[in-house]
């Protein structure tokens, strides 16, 4: 079974995703995620905006 990368996270190659190997996946896709939050909330300060404000 594939993952939502394909076979990236298939480290010993079987074809199979194992509990880690899908932990590993989810970690790094959440960690993508948590970047480009935080790029956001950069682009939202350097153009004048609070992003606290911006919230509300």
């Amino acid at each position: 079974m594939k993952g939502l990368f394909g076979d990236l996270f298939d480290f010993n190659h079987d074809g199979n995703m194992s509990d880690f190997e899908r932990a590993a996946e989810m970690s790094f896709l959440h960690e993508m995620i948590s970047e480009e939050k935080e790029y956001e909330e950069t682009e939202l300060e350097l153009s004048g905006l609070d992003p606290d404000e911006y919230d509300f």
